[in-house]
């Protein structure tokens, strides 16, 4: 059969149609194209920008931790060569060595500062700044801290049987030496009135200790805790129960915080662990838990009330055991330091009030007004149980650990005897190891075990402080 003209043509035209692409598919297809390929090339360049980044970063960490062990090889070279201050490092003849304010490798800027904490430790912070892009920078800083370890010999107990004076200081005015701590080589020392209430004295060479700084405070402190860069002093002034001092530089000690403990009784004792301290009133809300990560703004994390003045604090673990007036010994749990709750307690025979308490492990060692020292087995928190005493003679007013937790320190008020040293190694008999005659009571009392000394706070208003060593 013939076909038409019109027939053939859309014939033609139908098969071309099955062949081919019109011009709209030709565009949809060109632009998913360009949108593919546009989101590979970003993947593609995000990918390199972001190995490009994090090995501008591994750069940078290696780099900081090259400071922190050049520091290391300076340190074992000659310690004194590390001076505080801000510094570049540089290399010659493969020897370290501090120089200018800062050193550049390639993109990226070191710089190496160093700062005392005390006579033979150095914090150590190397820090890596360099420029990601043009819009972004990057900065790496690791921390360290290097000890002068040919200057420091760690003994153990030296032989404290006959005990003697080495050195004194004489802090001026009238009033008395109250409480002391130490760390490293300086003790840190409250008075109860006259100034300065507070001093800091270099202890290195006990035969003769010298002011290094010191400092006036508003009120009267009753107790002291040490730790890092700061002290802190429970006060009996309104407003600044708790008092944060500055010791970074011994020689200018400063007050850079308080907190204030509602109501209008005194801060009497203080401990600190880490970034918490641990603060005892006389009466109220007597305990308190306080945040001195901050230490301008002091803040409450939590509190409790209890009975009776409380003269003193040991923390270990998550208890803080308490001396205090009526129940001697009272055992708080500080786990959830939001909540603390009381869960222990020992009320020892006699009328006599707790006046100093020291703790280690589950073992608690309680002084009190009456002369006695009282070794207690915490090891149940709920229900302390005495193991053994120790009759001191007269008030014992502070306590302080030996090495190995095997000697107890005591100042006390015993005619003959204000210094003494007993034997807890056995805790069912603890015995006398040696004691000292002062001619003056002595108010506090702290062991230093890397210097193997005791250090006194003293009612002789002209040796407030007295330094005192084995034979």
């Amino acid at each position: 059969m013939p076909v038409k003209q019109s027939q053939l043509t859309a014939r033609v035209y139908s098969i071309t149609n099955k062949q081919g692409f019109s011009l709209v598919e030709i565009v949809l297809v060109s632009a998913l194209f360009v949108l593919l390929a546009s989101a590979l090339i970003g993947n593609l360049v995000y990918g390199q920008e972001s190995t490009m980044l994090a090995g501008n970063r591994s750069r940078a960490v290696f780099l900081a931790e090259e400071g922190l062990e050049a520091t290391r090889n300076i340190r074992d070279d000659d310690f004194s060569n590390l001076v505080d201050g801000t510094y570049g490092l540089y290399n010659v003849s493969e020897e370290w060595s501090l120089a200018g304010p800062f050193d550049i490798n390639g993109i990226y800027t070191r710089q190496v500062i160093v700062s005392s904490i005390d006579a033979n430790t150095k914090q150590i912070t190397s820090q890596i700044d360099w420029q990601q892009t043009p819009q972004r920078t990057g900065t790496i800083a690791l921390t360290s801290y290097l000890t002068n370890w040919s200057a420091i010999v760690i003994p153990g107990i030296g032989d404290w049987t006959n005990p003697a004076e080495d050195g004194f200081i004489d802090l001026g005015d009238n009033n008395n030496g109250y409480r002391i701590q130490t760390q490293g080589n300086y003790a840190y020392i409250i008075r109860t009135g006259g100034t300065p209430e507070f001093a800091i004295i270099d202890i290195s060479d006990s035969a003769s200790p010298s002011v290094t700084g010191s400092l006036n405070l508003l009120g009267s402190p009753r107790n002291i805790a040490v730790s890092g860069n700061y002290a802190y002093i429970a006060s009996r002034r309104n407003g600044e129960e708790l008092q944060v001092i500055d010791i970074s530089n011994p020689a200018s000690p400063s007050q850079v915080g308080s907190y204030d403990a509602s109501g209008n009784d005194d801060g009497y004792a203080v401990a600190v662990v880490g970034t918490t301290v641990y603060l005892g009133r006389t009466n109220g809300t007597e305990f308190f838990i306080i945040d001195v990560s901050t230490p301008a703004s002091p803040s409450l994390i939590g509190s409790l009330n209890l009975s009776g003045t409380i003269r003193d604090i040991a923390v270990v673990g998550d208890y803080a055991y308490l001396a205090t007036y009526g129940t001697e010994l009272q055992v708080i749990d500080i786990s959830t330091p939001a909540s603390p709750s009381l869960i222990g307690s020992l009320d020892l025979s006699g009328g006599s009030d707790a006046y100093a308490i020291v703790a280690f492990s589950n073992t608690v060692v309680l002084g009190r007004s009456s002369g006695d020292v009282h070794i207690i087995d915490v090891s149940t928190p709920a229900s302390p149980s005495e193991l053994g005493s120790y009759d001191a003679l007269n008030d014992v007013h502070d306590l302080s650990l030996g090495n190995s937790n095997d000697y107890v320190f005591i100042a006390s008020d015993e005619n003959s005897m204000e210094f003494q040293v007993i034997d807890i190694s056995t805790p069912a008999s603890p015995s006398l190891v040696g004691f000292l005659d002062l001619s003056a009571d002595l108010n506090g009392i702290a062991y230093n075990s890397g210097l193997d000394i005791a250090v006194a706070a003293s009612d002789n208003n002209s040796t407030e402080l007295t330094i005192i060593i084995p034979q």
